[in-house]
């Protein structure tokens, strides 16, 4: 259970979540009744290269993560890489 400042940012942290929510709705919900206005929401992720052969942890180390950024067009239903 939080205590004292920490829970109080928790709460801030749920309350700021909870209103981009509400804005994101609104956004997406005013791209449907107007075509002039696009909404495009992107997610960045991370993509592990795994081996198919036994390797050791010195491959783990030295192995950078390379990643994608999709979006996808409300409305359009359309997907993106950029």
């Amino acid at each position: 259970m939080l205590k004292g400042p920490e829970e109080a940012e928790h709460l801030r942290h749920i309350i700021e979540k909870d209103i981009i929510r509400i804005e994101k709705e609104r956004d997406i919900e005013m791209a449907g009744r107007d075509r002039r206005v696009m909404v495009v929401e992107a997610d960045n992720m991370a993509n592990f290269l795994t081996p198919t052969s036994d390797v050791g942890i010195f491959y783990y180390m030295t192995k950078p993560c390379n990643s994608n950024l999709t979006g996808y067009i409300h409305h359009y239903h359309k997907g993106i890489i950029l």
